[in-house]
């Protein structure tokens, strides 16, 4: 009887262990990211976009088997300083962005654009503490170090968390999901260009940041044009921020981050408004 009962326990393992070591597919399931994009070049305008990033389809390219990206959303201007000529908003039509691959733990993306060269890396999950990221895609910089690692519940699998270490400013990344400013998007901030990935899910359920609804959006949405009725001055800013409003549309809050995450939320209820920013440090 103890000679079974032992066998079995052996079994027991053996069975969880490769259980835990399978390889997560992270193409499978219908992942959507969410991700909202600032681009400030043009000042004094702004140009938001805020789109999803889907899988429909797959092709052969140089015998590899690549999954299709699309993405799909929505853009618009708004004015931040003196000035005009920031109106507009509309729809981004779904089109082709990526070709993407898995091998094992990586992920590869067939790029034909200035920013790619054909096959390319762009994430290596395969990592251990004391790794340096790997120059990819999406990371230009050969300094970013793994400090630790934990795990997520994506679905009904646990998914890595690396942190990173990049230029003193703590980051991370999440096995198949991205990192907090994009999925295909920069690693590294970049001046005058500000990325988050808002959602992540998986058939229609989202489990980045929190579990919740799907992250699909509403395409064309109108309301948008209002945003062209808003000034926010001065840009820079020193001490306060200036916001009005030229219609009836009321004010109802403010919400203020920077690149590092640190928020200042101010409240209020009128068409004019000064927020005291004197406490943020300097940044985006």
């Amino acid at each position: 009887m103890k000679k079974h009962a032992l066998l079995f326990c052996m079994l027991l393992v053996i069975a969880f262990s490769e259980r835990s070591s399978a390889q997560v597919n992270y193409l499978d399931n219908n992942p959507v990211w969410r991700i909202e994009a600032a681009e400030g070049s043009s000042y004094p305008c702004i140009w938001y976009q805020d789109f999803n990033y889907f899988i429909n389809g797959d092709t052969v390219i140089n015998s590899f088997h690549y999954k299709k990206v699309f993405k799909q959303g929505n853009y618009w201007y708004a004015l931040v300083g003196p000035g005009s000529g920031c109106n507009g908003s509309g729809s981004i039509p779904s089109f082709l962005t990526y070709f993407i691959r898995q091998d094992g733990k990586k992920l590869f993306i067939y790029d034909t654009s200035v920013f790619g060269n054909g096959d390319t890396l762009l994430y290596d999950f395969d990592l251990q503490v004391g790794d340096t990221l790997p120059l990819s895609f999406n990371n230009y910089d050969s300094t970013i170090v793994v400090t630790s690692i934990d795990s997520v519940l994506v679905g009904s699998e646990y998914r890595k968390k690396f942190y990173l270490t990049w230029n003193a400013l703590p980051t991370f990344i999440i096995e198949g999901v991205g990192h907090r400013y994009g999925f295909f998007e920069p690693i590294n901030p970049i001046l005058n260009i500000a990325y988050s990935l808002n959602c992540f899910s998986l058939e229609d359920t989202a489990y980045y940041p929190v579990t919740g609804q799907n992250c699909q959006l509403i395409i064309g949405i109108e309301e948008r044009e209002n945003y062209k009725e808003f000034t926010i001055s001065p840009n820079p800013v020193q001490d306060y921020i200036y916001i009005k409003s030229s219609t009836d549309i009321e004010i109802a809050s403010v919400i203020i981050s920077n690149m590092q995450g640190e928020i200042l939320t101010t409240d209020f209820k009128t068409d004019y408004k000064s927020v005291n920013v004197k406490n943020l440090a300097k940044g985006i």
